[in-house]
């Protein structure tokens, strides 16, 4: 088999010092007489989960949520109007008494009126309560916005771990299926030199319990990775086929300061938390100018039509300028203005503590990635000295100066070696990703991921210029 590794440039981000570049897709190119089927990259993973998301899904649908709210409220700097229509029947019998008689003639009237009435309404003036709405409705959506980018990161990691997990599974597998096959080696190695009166009964004992330890190991690795393949389809939408190995690592941030100080400036989080702070900011001053006069201009057009006894026909207009003061209304008003407060005062608690969660979550996976990288120079070292002693134990096995329980323990060092060096990597991996979550670039924009990117302004265009009906729901599917 022959593995190329190809490297595609990608865009990078340039933050204080840190380059973040991704280092693409590998091909996995085999030589062989036959064509065979084409690998799954992470990079195809990485797409799939994306466009299969219902995270991604709902999140988008929130935010749509959050741009008709802007709608709403600039629907008060606009005129309202309304119309009516309304039409009664009166119909009126009157009997004549006379002298005690009432006359045989009666007078009826049927009398009906129909009116149609049309009234309109603009604010003149409101001290800004509307103004501030709209920028308290911005600075929501602005907030979504960043919460949507958080939502991508976490589907992103989840689809990194995710495919990682079923390729150390599968690795997990060959080697403990291999293991098996050494001891049953090792066994039969025994069995002979017991018949030939070199060992005891006691050796191939050892060995066929060593045996059964391994296929316990190797059932016990099959079990997890039909969990990791369960948790794969949840991540990412479809079930693993062949999976490609993982191309190499994206360029990561050099020193843990440049990553906290890059999680600090542009995390998702934290982004979105002080746009809750601009929005509870503008609700204080929407609150205060409620509490203040406000300025309507009015109109009115009218048409009514009788038709009974007399017949007439009368049509109206008007026009008046109303100013409104709100001088008590049992404290509400006052009170708004203070839970506003409130609110303003909570946003800025709770960017302190999503700023602490964040670091946190920073100083996490940098522990992780360096300690997973130290592992595995440790691993290495140690599988070459493991391999060493195997081979020399299995010699002097031979000769008769050692027992099959030496060779069963130096082959058990090996086999925990290399399955400590597949961890290892497996774990750098995952906590490289990790970190490039923590500092909050890990989006498809950032990978240069093959697909194109949610654009969140059409949908916030269009909730701003639809006046009148609503659009098809093509994601109601």
């Amino acid at each position: 088999m022959l593995t190329i590794w190809l490297r595609k440039p990608m865009p990078r981000l340039t933050t204080g010092g840190f380059r973040l570049s991704v280092a693409c897709l590998a091909i996995v190119a085999t030589a062989t007489a036959t064509s065979a089927p084409r690998s799954e990259t992470l990079a195809d993973a990485l797409v799939t989960a994306l466009e299969t998301s219902p995270d991604l899904a709902a999140n988008r649908a929130a935010l749509r949520q959050l741009d008709e709210n802007v709608a709403q409220a600039r629907s008060g700097k606009r005129p309202t109007v309304d119309g009516s229509l309304s039409a009664g029947v009166d119909l009126t019998n009157t009997k004549t008494n006379r002298n005690g008689v009432f006359a045989p003639e009666n007078d009826r009237d049927i009398d009906t009126d129909v009116t149609l009435g049309v009234t309109g309404s603009q604010n003149l003036f409101d001290f800004g309560e509307t103004e501030n709405a709209v920028k308290s409705a911005l600075s929501d959506r602005d907030g979504g916005r960043f919460d949507l980018l958080e939502v991508e990161q976490q589907v992103l990691r989840s689809a990194v771990n995710a495919y990682v997990n079923v390729l150390n599974s599968q690795e997990r597998v060959a080697i403990s299926q291999n293991n098996v096959r050494v001891i049953e080696r090792e066994l039969v190695a025994s069995q002979d030199r017991f018949d030939v009166g070199e060992v005891t009964r006691t050796d191939v004992a050892q060995a066929r319990s060593r045996l059964a330890q391994a296929q316990s190991d190797l059932v016990s690795n099959k079990g997890l990775l039909g969990q990791a393949r369960k948790a794969y389809v949840r991540a990412i939408g479809v079930a693993p086929e062949a999976l490609a190995p993982v191309p190499p690592l994206p360029d990561l941030p050099q020193s843990l300061a440049e990553a906290e100080a890059i999680a600090e400036r542009s995390h998702p989080r934290i982004e979105s938390v002080r746009q809750d702070i601009k929005s509870a900011e503008f609700g204080i001053e929407e609150a205060k100018a409620a509490t203040l006069p406000s300025i309507d201009l009015g109109s009115d057009l009218a048409a009514q039509a009788n038709r009974g006894s007399g017949r007439s026909d009368v049509f109206s207009a008007g026009a008046d300028i109303t100013a409104t003061m709100p001088f008590y209304r049992g404290g509400v008003l006052r009170s708004q203005v203070r839970a506003r407060q409130a609110l303003e005062a909570q946003r800025r608690a709770e960017l302190f503590d999503v700023t602490r969660d964040v670091l946190e979550e920073v100083g996490i996976a940098w522990e992780e990635l360096t300690t997973a990288r130290a592992v595995i120079i440790a691993s290495r070292a140690q599988i070459e000295a493991a391999e060493i002693a195997f081979e020399g134990v299995k010699e002097e096995a031979n000769v008769g100066s050692r027992t099959t329980l030496d060779v069963l323990d130096a082959e058990q060092e090996l086999l925990d070696a290399r399955l400590s060096l597949v961890d290892a990597r497996s774990d750098e991996y995952i906590a490289g990703y990790r970190l490039l979550a923590a500092v909050g670039v890990l989006t498809a924009t950032h990978l240069g991921l093959a697909i194109e990117p949610y654009d969140p302004d059409e949908d916030y265009r269009a909730a701003q210029e639809i006046y009148l009906g609503w659009p098809e729901d093509d994601e109601k599917d």
